[in-house]
């Protein structure tokens, strides 16, 4: 079957290994052919975001194997930065796909990786070493078969080892008992910067994140007000400064608050240790069209992450992590993001609220995995 427009493609092509010069190409208006007068507007507007979508969608892949390509110089097998070859972790399309709001399964089949026109191409050089649980082979299995979606029982739903999982009773105490297991002594270790981000809970959504982060900073406000204390963990939700290391999901800690900007300390990453001031900035809340005007407002970017969302988390590294599923994860390759951000099965909790009852005794989570995407790889 033919996929997105072939000029683009062949376009895109040429960008990322050819060293020719592309061929002249006749400029025209959108929607406009040389032998026939404007298409209707409703046309233009229609391809127009068609081939907006697909621009998109091919520049983040391009700019993803660009990068790849760029940094594995010495490699073997990739000499250049022109060479059409890239290491492509199987990682990667275990993970979450971002495509938007409401993305149907073939939307999110379409824009995976492994659907590029370039992935015949690409060289693939397999990792076979999870450098996270390099100390707990047991739990590297575990997640390999969690991000294949194997053992699956009455359809999706796997198993949780028991010492992995926190019993569910009363969903208060429940919660509590998640955090207390993740936040041990919290009220005397939380001046310890080391303490309070080597571990973080994650939840599916904002309100869920909402919901810890308040009780933990002891709030009780709305999600529209900020309310920090020093030395307590946040995380950066806009791109402010990628160079000095502000990049959107960076991790810090408070360190004072000014009228108009915090101070605070980045803790991850190359730029660990590094003092930093985060202005209020103008945000647009949302990108949708549900609205015939943009949201806008002046606000610092950045929220509370003694827990936060499994989007969030993707990339990150978390000693102690615990996993707050009061329903099921709902898109592909979030339960393998979850448990992967963990170092070991010993440091790794999960809190599932039951949704179906099982004959065998256990914990039992909804693993979804679209099959199709990990097809070759």
């Amino acid at each position: 079957m033919e996929r997105g427009l072939p000029e683009l493609e062949n376009a895109w092509l040429w960008v990322a290994g050819s060293k020719e010069q592309p061929p002249e190409r006749e400029e025209r208006p959108l929607g406009k052919t040389p032998e026939e007068g404007r298409a209707p507007e409703s046309w233009s507007r229609g391809w127009s975001r068609l081939l907006l979508n697909e621009r998109e969608r091919e520049r983040r892949i391009h700019g993803l194997l660009f990068e790849d390509i760029t940094a594995k110089k010495g490699v073997a097998g990739v000499s250049t930065s022109s060479e059409l070859s890239a290491t492509i972790a199987p990682t990667l399309v275990r993970e979450d796909n971002d495509i938007g709001r409401r993305g149907t399964r073939a939307q999110i089949v379409d824009s995976s990786l492994r659907m590029s026109p370039l992935w015949p191409s690409i060289k693939k050089l397999r990792l076979t070493i999870n450098m996270r649980a390099l100390a707990d082979p047991w739990f590297f299995e575990f997640l390999m078969r969690v991000g294949d979606g194997e053992g699956a029982i009455d359809g999706t739903f796997i198993r949780i080892p028991d010492d992995m999982s926190i019993p569910y009773t009363v969903k208060g105490k429940s919660k509590d008992d998640l955090i207390d297991a993740i936040f041990p002594s919290l009220q005397i270790n939380g001046g310890s910067s080391d303490y309070i981000i080597s571990r973080a809970i994650l939840s599916t959504k904002n309100e869920n994140v909402d919901e810890i982060n308040d009780q933990l900073i002891d709030s009780g406000l709305p999600p529209h007000y900020l309310r920090l204390k020093i030395g307590c963990p946040i995380i950066l939700l806009r791109n402010i400064d990628p160079s000095n290391g502000l990049c959107n999901g960076t991790r810090l800690i408070c360190k004072g608050f000014q009228m108009n900007f915090i101070d605070a300390e980045i803790v991850v990453g190359h730029y660990a240790g590094k003092r930093v001031f985060l202005p209020r900035i103008p945000l647009c809340p949302s990108t949708d069209d549900m609205f015939p005007f943009k949201l806008k407002r002046k606000q610092f970017s950045v929220r509370l992450s003694f827990a936060m969302t499994i989007n969030k988390a993707q990339g990150q590294t978390i000693q102690n992590v615990g996993v707050y599923l009061p329903e099921s994860v709902f898109s592909h390759g979030q339960l393998y993001v979850a448990l992967s951000r963990g170092i070991s099965r010993e440091n790794t909790k999960v809190l599932v609220k039951p949704v179906k009852d099982f004959t065998n005794e256990g914990v039992y989570i909804s693993n979804v995995v679209y099959r199709e995407v990990l097809h070759d790889i």
